[in-house]
């Protein structure tokens, strides 16, 4: 059986599959697919989020697939689509009233422009990122995000060699970051204690 074949088969059946799928199953899927980091399973994982953004019937599931693809092309190295993706997320997010996805979007896409060289539109998406952090209601939510605003703050600013605004701002996110215990955020603490 051709290789050829044998995706067509995968996807068709991935296909039938989440067609049949509760929403509960459409996190199954998506959790999975996020979690796929080998370069020889991307082409599948590209190929299930194509899927789930093809069968998703809520915008809040498509905005969810779509950066799911954004993260996928950004493992793979191919920043091009990673920003087109974060894109198209960007202009479906806001339609809907999710606020924490809206901040999530721009402060993806804030750090894609920063690290391709388009400190300005990088720059546009931060402060777009933090209007949008200042309206989260949830107290958790909002120190997260600030955390992580911060973090993309010092970022830049290391980006641009202010390397004392840099340290500024990761003290700040890392004031977030230390405020609660009850939402994970190990990962972005570690990426604050790198840079």
């Amino acid at each position: 059986m051709s290789k050829s074949f044998h995706r067509l088969v995968v996807f068709l059946l991935i296909s039938i599959h989440i067609q049949a799928q509760k929403k509960n199953d459409f996190e199954t899927i998506y959790q999975g697919t996020s979690e796929i980091t080998s370069p020889r399973e991307m082409s599948e994982a590209l190929h299930t989020a194509n899927s789930l953004y093809q069968t998703s019937t809520s915008s809040l599931n498509k905005v969810k697939t779509l950066m799911l693809s954004a993260h996928l092309y950004q493992q793979a190295g191919n920043f091009k689509k990673s920003v087109g993706y974060g894109e198209r997320a960007y202009a479906l997010v806001n339609t809907i009233s999710d606020l924490q996805w809206k901040f999530n979007i721009m402060i993806f896409l804030a750090a894609q422009y920063r690290q391709i060289g388009l400190y300005e539109k990088s720059k546009r998406y931060v402060t777009k990122s933090w209007d949008t952090a200042n309206k989260i209601k949830n107290p958790d939510q909002y120190k997260k995000s600030m955390g992580i605003l911060n973090q993309e703050l010092a970022y830049y600013e290391f980006s641009q060699g202010n390397f004392y605004a840099a340290r500024d701002f990761v003290n700040r996110s890392l004031q977030y970051f230390k405020q609660f215990e009850n939402i994970n955020v190990k990962f972005p603490s570690a990426a604050s204690y790198q840079l």
